[in-house]
């Protein structure tokens, strides 16, 4: 892949873990992605549930977690729009906001390609963006055929597998089990000191 001037990761980081960090990292030092974008959405489509955390809470622990890291920026042009997030409005409102000429990375697990034919107007964004394919707990056979269909470009990564997830510290916490070190320290200062996610009940 060659290099972009930036990637984006997008979700709800409800809360922010330690695997989306890595995540990061590994854009900027593998793929040599200069800016990596972390964008915060208010309502995720095909979720089964919107966040438990508000939107300033998340933003909160997301510009905290960031601020050793100038190569991360926190990017709150979804939650601004207090509606559901749909990728191809959110490539729309970045490429004009940075001024952008050539196609941006937009990182997704590999648990979410079966999905990914799905999104609204997903066929307009090939033009613009490169699929980055990373990978999760296990190795998930699913046939990518139908994205390069779209004539979406793609590059699927080698990075070790990254299987914490945000539902599982949600539920650690609702258990009263330990979750500090599956998240950055600005991440469990805020939830404890917040009580997010039922911490402390």
């Amino acid at each position: 892949m060659p290099p972009a001037p930036l990637a984006i990761l997008g979700g709800s980081f409800d809360p922010l873990h330690i695997d989306h960090v890595r995540i990061g990292c590994y854009l900027h030092s593998q793929l040599r992605c200069s800016t990596i974008l972390f964008v915060p959405a208010y309502n995720v489509p095909l979720r089964k549930h919107d966040p438990l955390a508000t939107p300033e809470q998340r933003l909160a622990m997301l510009r905290r977690s960031f601020a050793p890291y100038h190569s991360f920026k926190v990017e709150d042009i979804e939650l601004r729009q207090s509606t559901t997030s749909y990728l191809s409005d959110t490539v729309s409102a970045i490429r004009n906001s940075y001024k952008l000429t050539t196609k941006m990375g937009v990182m997704v697990g590999d648990d979410l390609l079966a999905e990914i034919p799905h999104w609204k107007n997903i066929e307009s964004l090939a033009p613009y963006i490169t699929l980055i394919i990373m990978r999760r707990e296990r190795q998930i056979n699913v046939d990518i055929a139908p994205i390069k269909q779209l004539g979406i470009e793609i590059y699927r990564c080698t990075n070790p597998p990254s299987p914490i997830s945000s539902s599982e510290i949600r539920r650690r916490i609702a258990h009263r089990e330990s979750f500090r070190h599956l998240v950055p320290e600005p991440v469990y200062r805020y939830i404890t000191h917040h009580h997010l996610y039922g911490y402390g009940q």
